[in-house]
């Protein structure tokens, strides 16, 4: 079963058996401030989705050591007709073998769940669950290899992250089955039509509690305040959504980084005949990368662009290339 489906009936499960609440506010203030952060401008701009911080008063008596698994899903228009999604699967340092009895601090984490990944306009569907599972033969072997899954994977680069999709949602979907051993203590299934940047909070709360509520976030601790207090009877989840204008891990992008390490090669045989075929291909992957908008990508095209011409001099001329001229990939700073 999609991610999308399965996740989003355990929330409504979930809310209507407890008779419980899971508020998304308006972005919130800071401080009683609201901050102003950069639009999302489609086919500018690059989204990314964090997990800020979280509360986890838990409930249940008798065991040890509980883990908090932090389940992320996002679905979003891509640069053509087909949409591109993020799942991700984490048990951060922070909420892994927690014991029960010293939970009730807000945890920072400020883990990464969506991005940057380029925005191309349209609508944002996020889901989020926090779950708690309880320590038993398994349970932490199995979500270690979850989130070091996730994270090879990345929620940034389509291209890597769309193989796993179906592979980390299905150990989710499986964890989740292990009936009395894992719980969703707060859950999200939400369309942003269109999302804006800010910062958010997930709210687990009795239906109609908070109903006129004025949410706050404490700058100096990232607590959640509701009506001038720290909300401490439901656990909650704090996220940004931020936009950005450059992508700054474009040198993780494997397939670039390796069509250019055949110019690289090419001009380090003196081979100019390959170099500027290596160079075609190099511009038709770049300008055609769903992981950069468009002006980077013209940008990164012009950085590669001048250190060839000066390897082999403007105009390409025959002779030794200059050795220093083709540094690694990482290192093009196309964006200074």
């Amino acid at each position: 079963m999609p991610v999308s489906r399965w996740l989003g009936d355990l929330i409504k499960t979930v809310t209507r058996e407890e008779t419980i609440d899971f508020i998304v506010t308006d972005p919130l203030t800071i401080g009683g401030s609201m901050l102003k952060m950069e639009p999302l401008t489609p086919s500018e701009t690059y989204i990314s989705i964090k997990v800020k911080s979280l509360r986890l008063p838990f409930t249940r008596k008798g065991f040890t050591k509980i883990h908090g698994v932090v389940h992320s899903f996002a679905n979003l228009p891509g640069a053509g007709s087909e949409a591109v999604e993020f799942v991700s699967a984490t048990t951060p340092s922070a909420l892994s073998g927690l014991d029960p009895k010293n939970i009730s601090n807000v945890i920072v984490i400020d883990k990464q769940v969506v991005g940057p990944t380029p925005w191309h306009g349209g609508n944002l569907r996020l889901q989020i669950g926090l779950f708690s599972v309880i320590e038993q033969e398994l349970a932490g072997a199995f979500l270690s290899t979850m989130t070091a899954l996730s994270e090879k994977v990345g929620v940034t680069f389509i291209a890597s992250a769309r193989p796993f999709l179906d592979v980390i949602s299905t150990g989710v979907s499986a964890l989740t089955r292990q009936v009395g051993s894992v719980k969703l203590e707060i859950g999200m299934d939400k369309s942003f039509t269109p999302p804006v940047p800010g910062t958010y909070a997930l709210i687990a709360a009795p239906v109609g509690d908070l109903s006129g509520a004025k949410f706050d976030v404490d700058p100096n601790d990232g607590k959640l305040k509701v009506d001038g207090k720290h909300y401490e009877k439901q656990p909650y989840l704090v996220f940004t959504i931020e936009a950005a204008s450059r992508q700054e891990r474009w040198g993780e992008i494997a397939e670039l980084r390796n069509a250019y390490v055949a110019i690289r090669d090419s001009v380090k045989g003196n081979d100019q005949s390959k170099a500027r075929e290596a160079m075609i291909s190099f511009r038709l992957l770049t300008l055609t990368s769903p992981d950069l908008v468009e002006p980077d990508a013209i940008r990164l095209i012009d950085a590669v662009n001048q250190r060839l011409a000066l390897a082999f001099g403007s105009p390409m001329v025959s002779g030794k290339p200059r050795s220093d001229a083709m540094p690694e990939f990482e290192k093009l700073a196309p964006f200074d």
